[in-house]
């Protein structure tokens, strides 16, 4: 990247300090350097994670460094907490006093739910190193830094564009984590003094599990683009019957054997006319709207609503996709970061995706089992 020269005069002013707090640092010493300006310009806002130290001194340079340094160091340990520490949350002894009465006091079950509950927290945190690793990646070759470490309050990269604009972003994995949303924070900055930093709040997937979710999963993986009802119904009906084709004899003594009615042979000219009267008249009904609840009914329950989560998730198991049920996944924003990228500098179009980051995940797992 091109460094402006405020940056550079930064560096040659305090150039012997920041080289001898390097530590072989020296692939990461341009990144460094920016955000120790980036401290300069807006001592506001550092994190409270940084040692109250005289700003720009040596120890305030190496107190920086080191976090920086150990941070971007904890990518490649992939392991997990399997064991509690000093300082982590303690299980509640009524939850496993709960959890006892559930399973007639057996010790050993409610045993691997804690740990369980305890690896998967520990998953999570990981999880956020790995967001933020992966993004870093994709970004940092058009000028966004990553500020790994806790370093500047409420932000994991920082960008200056040719104009000699700063932009923060704050990256978060789901949108129940404790963080704030971009307006609160512009608020918290404006307190601090800095109005005119620009900050983004993102997060990446969203933790409920919402109706709207799974109403659209389901139809993508029917084949179908788009949330539509009345399509719907017509798919059900076509993979009950293998038709949806009403004219034809075919579709109508499936409709017969659906609901178990016996038809009499009728003659040739007649059979298609024939056998529908029939089965109206077995079922009760008038028409053919009538015969399509009546076969709706039949596949999805009693009580057919396509406003209501039990429906959808008939229409799931009626289609086999029972692991849209059983392990739903959460939807993802992917699409809002590389629109923030882009409105930041067009000609950052990175390819994020939630495709992506499982490949990168996947990929340190492989290069660390080697």
């Amino acid at each position: 990247m091109n460094t402006p020269d405020c940056i550079n005069e930064f560096y040659i002013k305090y150039r012997q300090m920041i080289d001898e707090n390097l530590n072989n640092a020296d692939t990461h010493k341009d990144k460094i350097i920016y955000i120790l300006y980036f401290l300069d310009k807006y001592e506001n806002l550092k994190a409270q994670e940084v040692e109250d130290l005289t700003k720009n001194s040596s120890k305030y340079f190496k107190d920086v460094i080191c976090k920086y340094i150990v941070s971007r160091n904890q990518l490649h340990k992939l392991s997990l907490n399997k064991t509690l520490e000093i300082g982590e949350t303690i299980p509640d002894q009524i939850v496993r006093l709960i959890l006892l009465e559930h399973e007639n006091n057996n010790k050993d079950i409610v045993d691997k739910y804690i740990y369980g509950h305890r690896i998967a927290m520990s998953a999570e945190n990981l999880l956020g190193r790995l967001l933020e690793a992966y993004i870093a990646d994709k970004i940092e070759p058009y000028g966004w830094i990553w500020c790994s470490g806790q370093i500047i309050f409420a932000t994991d990269f920082i960008k200056c564009n040719d104009a000699g604009q700063w932009f923060c972003l704050q990256v978060k994995n789901a949108n129940n984590s404790e963080n704030s949303s971009s307006s609160q924070i512009r608020k918290e900055f404006k307190r601090r003094g800095y109005p005119d930093v620009p900050i983004k709040a993102w997060f990446r997937s969203v933790a409920q599990w919402k109706l709207d979710s799974l109403k659209k999963r389901i139809c993508q993986n029917i084949g179908m683009e788009k949330v539509k009802t009345e399509i719907l119904k017509e798919k059900i009906i076509e993979y009950k019957l293998n038709s949806n084709d009403f004219s034809k004899l075919e579709t109508w003594l499936n409709v017969a054997k659906l609901f178990d009615i016996q038809i009499d042979q009728p003659h040739f000219d007649s059979r298609v006319k024939k056998i529908q009267q029939d089965i109206y008249d077995h079922l009760t009904i008038k028409n053919l709207n009538d015969l399509r609840k009546k076969i709706l009914e039949k596949c999805l329950g009693d009580s057919v609503n396509f406003s209501t989560a039990k429906t959808w998730m008939e229409i799931a198991k009626f289609f086999d996709l029972n692991e849209l049920i059983k392990n739903p996944e959460r939807d993802t924003n992917w699409g809002k970061l590389t629109e923030f990228l882009i409105e930041v500098d067009k000609k950052c179009v990175p390819e994020l995706s939630e495709e992506g980051f499982k490949e990168y995940v996947s990929a340190l797992y492989r290069k660390k089992n080697l």
